[in-house]
């Protein structure tokens, strides 16, 4: 008899831990569209090392950046409005055609590029809904989905 309660009450002190532990994750609120975004950039402005590799999710070709690259995308993030910074895309594709990791010395971030349209920033591990990005109307020079095409080609 005595087991049995104790077992009850060790299922409920165990609920009750869990579902105190992981209330503030569900509740969390974006500060704002474009979180993400900016947080790569401020890695951006105060890293001085950067490693970053593009990966072709179709085929799997991985391609390290060189500086120069890396720049270029640095600059397409310098070109980004208030416009750019969009709502999650009903027509988004369910896979990336691209995929680029940034690696900084504390922090690592994820930029999808789903075509020429589209694209999304998020760090390894975000608690909150990827920054999604409308990209045409970015130049060609900076634009995302040039520049992995450009690395990558198909």
């Amino acid at each position: 008899m005595k087991s049995i309660r104790f077992a009850k009450f060790s299922i409920l002190i165990f609920i009750c831990l869990t579902a105190c532990g992981c209330s503030f994750s569900f509740n969390q609120k974006k500060p704002y569209i474009f979180y993400y975004t900016n947080e790569l950039s401020k890695n951006f402005h105060t890293e001085k090392q950067i490693k970053a590799s593009l990966i072709d999710t179709s085929y799997y070709k991985n391609h390290n950046l060189s500086s120069d690259e890396i720049n270029d995308f640095y600059n397409f993030l310098s070109a980004l409005r208030k416009h750019n910074y969009i709502k999650r895309p009903k027509d988004l594709p369910n896979k990336p055609l691209y995929r680029l990791f940034f690696t900084f010395s504390k922090n690592k971030y994820v930029l999808d590029v789903y075509n020429e349209k589209y694209a999304s920033i998020y760090p390894w591990d975000g608690s909150y809904e990827k920054d999604f990005l409308n990209i045409s109307d970015i130049p060609a020079s900076i634009n995302p989905y040039s520049l992995c095409k450009y690395a990558i080609p198909r």
